[in-house]
């Protein structure tokens, strides 16, 4: 047990040693120069394009409206369903057009009677004033009595083509095929007629659902990289592993203010025929601007900028770093389009190169 203080005093010495050589060691490691990250220059296609976001409306979307004010008597469609041009939508109460089409047409018998008898009394007095018979008044007033009979009778035959026409409007029909849509009325209801001062009952929309557009919004800075007829491409949210094509049909000539930005309106035209996409559903526009295929391209890391442009730091050995000019051609949130500078296969750095600093160009 004598010896116990001098082991003990050995032992923390080892220690001290062991803890003071590891630490000269870690700090030896951390001073040590880290390899700066690489990227090796590689061949690809790079697209220039233009994104914006919004919403799909149809093309052709018709409010339907009755001509005449009546009670709702029956439907025969509901929300969301597919017609066909003319189908029967819904049909108004009857009872009020047929008394009206039946007295027209009673009114109208009557006058073609009265036109027949202005026709014989005209007929025999011609005849007796060929004679001299009769006097030139009398003759006078019944060919004048004929001719009113005659115009009475086309007022007569108008209003029974109106009320005709009036009965036939109290059944609404599709005025086109397509999606009853904002649909929302029942058996009852009585629904206000269009007229020249009061647009009437809107009693709902048919969306033709096979040609749409996407009405989105694209920058100020990229408005004129935009053209007429221009190819697009539409994405949707909803439903990702679809994809149209479609072309820019319109393209507004006034910016607004949205935020602090201004913006343009654009419509994308295309051909859905899937009844999965829906008038207000967001969709993404993408317009390729330009594009190249099998060309040089590194990541834009692996560019700096200097006064004279890009440069990029290319290895030529272990540790050894050469620095070159690259003129650049298009690129994307990937790549770089490389026109000249470097080649396939070359590796650059991602950092500046430990001994390089910041260039007094740079």
């Amino acid at each position: 047990m004598k010896h116990l203080p001098t082991i003990i005093i050995i032992g923390l010495l080892i220690a001290g040693g062991w803890w003071t050589w590891s630490r000269l060691e870690n700090e030896s490691t951390k001073s040590r120069p880290k390899p700066p990250q690489t990227s090796e220059v590689d061949i690809g296609s790079i697209e220039d394009v233009v994104t914006a976001g919004g919403y799909v409306e149809p093309v052709i979307s018709t409010e339907v409206r009755s001509e005449i004010t009546g009670r709702i008597e029956t439907i025969h469609i509901k929300d969301g369903e597919k017609v066909a041009s003319g189908q029967v939508l819904l049909e108004l109460e009857k009872t009020e057009r047929l008394t009206e089409l039946e007295e027209a047409k009673r009114l109208y018998e009557a006058q073609a009677l009265r036109l027949e008898q202005a026709q014989r009394d005209y007929a025999r007095l011609e005849d007796l004033r060929a004679k001299n018979f009769t006097n030139e008044k009398d003759f006078l007033d019944s060919k004048t009595e004929l001719g009113l009979m005659k115009i009475e009778l086309d007022v007569r035959q108008a209003r029974l083509d109106k009320a005709s026409e009036n009965l036939a409007k109290t059944t609404i029909r599709a005025p086109h095929e397509g999606v009853v849509g904002n649909f929302d009325l029942n058996p009852g209801q009585v629904i206000t007629g269009a007229t020249s001062v009061n647009q009437g009952t809107t009693l709902m929309t048919i969306n033709d659902l096979l040609k749409l557009h996407v009405r989105t919004k694209v920058n100020e800075l990229d408005i004129n990289k935009i053209k007429p007829d221009m190819a697009a491409r539409i994405t949707f949210d909803a439903l990702p592993e679809e994809e149209f094509t479609g072309v820019v049909s319109q393209i507004f000539s006034y910016a607004e203010s949205e935020g602090n930005e201004r913006i343009f309106r654009v419509l994308v035209t295309f051909e859905a025929g899937d009844e999965r996409i829906r008038p207000g559903i967001s969709a993404t526009v993408t317009l390729p601007i330009a594009e190249v295929h099998d060309v040089t391209v590194v990541i834009p890391t692996a560019l700096f900028k200097s006064k004279e442009g890009f440069v990029a730091y290319k290895k030529k050995g272990e540790g050894q770093w050469e620095k070159v000019s690259v003129e650049t051609g298009l690129s994307d949130v990937h790549h770089v389009e490389v026109k000249s500078g470097l080649d396939k296969g070359d590796v650059v750095s991602l950092t500046l190169p430990e001994g390089i600093g910041p260039s007094a160009d740079s």
